[in-house]
């Protein structure tokens, strides 16, 4: 399986370990509304540093996830270890106006501890 999930300071850590799109984007989408609708968590990890690779789907599926959690529970969904192409995806779709990307796990872990 190429997504794993771990926990970090209590923080769900979901880790992608190959290309993100459709044939995985339900498994992740899953995962995300476990935690979201399930567990409630408020703050969710995603870390694409061995992503190469990610489709509109797999990108639904983090703006989806994110909207729920800010929307309904007031949570923070961050974003780590993410290619310049896709960062300069988002902040040219202004999508890192709510979904925040961090260089790395300690950057991310400090953010959602102060948010």
């Amino acid at each position: 399986m190429g997504v794993s999930i771990e926990q970090c300071q209590g923080i769900p850590l979901v880790k992608i370990d190959e290309d993100f799109d459709i044939t995985n984007a339900g498994e992740v989408k899953e995962i995300l509304n476990e935690y979201i609708e399930t567990k409630q968590s408020k703050k969710i990890i995603i870390d694409l540093s061995r992503v190469d690779f990610i489709d509109s789907t797999a990108i639904g599926v983090i703006v989806k996830s994110s909207l729920l959690m800010l929307n309904k529970y007031k949570g923070k969904l961050t974003l780590i270890n993410v290619q310049e192409a896709l960062q300069d995806f988002f902040a040219k779709s202004n999508l890192d106006k709510f979904i925040k990307i961090c260089d790395n796990l300690e950057q991310a872990i400090e953010y959602l501890s102060n948010n």
